[in-house]
């Protein structure tokens, strides 16, 4: 199954979100908005209104997925479980620990996106296996009823945890 690949990040000069695809130069991160970006960055040709420059801090991927309100999931969202504020959790792309459940030892590693748990006044929150981190997929999206509700460049007081 062929998904798109789609990035953003917030505009240097005036904060708003911009999708396209990230180049990395000498001089900063830009985004272009061409069609044929490979062909800009390659050849150096560009249009004024085909990039503006990004703060790299904020570049960020689409994860393919959806939340529970068709809303995109996109790297360092923040997404609630089960309408649960002190549930929350931040969006990533690395390596996790896979944990066995029964025992709490980690069996493995494997690369790809997760879920952070971020801590809350929720006891659970901070107590193993449940401040593990967790798979990214359509099946904890569905299960939990996953809704992104911010992300952590427009809303930093949600890593902060709880209402």
């Amino acid at each position: 199954m062929d998904r798109e690949i789609l990035f953003k990040g917030k505009r240097i000069d005036n904060g708003e979100w911009v999708e396209g695809t990230p180049i990395n130069t000498h001089i900063g991160v830009f985004m272009c908005f061409d069609e044929n970006p490979h062909y800009c960055s390659q050849y150096g040709y560009m249009e004024i209104d085909d990039i503006v420059k990004i703060i790299p801090e904020t570049l960020c991927q689409y994860t393919g997925l959806t939340d529970k309100n068709s809303q995109e999931i996109w790297e360092n969202d923040i997404l609630c479980a089960h309408g649960n504020p002190n549930d929350i959790y931040q969006v990533c792309f690395g390596e996790f620990d896979v944990m066995n459940l029964e025992d709490e030892t980690i069996t493995d590693k494997v690369v790809g996106w997760y879920m952070k748990v971020i801590p809350t006044e929720d006891v659970l929150s901070m107590l193993a296996p449940f401040n593990a981190d967790m798979p990214l997929n359509e099946i904890w999206v569905e299960n939990c009823g996953l809704e992104a509700i911010g992300n952590v460049f427009d809303n930093p007081e949600l890593l902060e945890g709880g209402d």
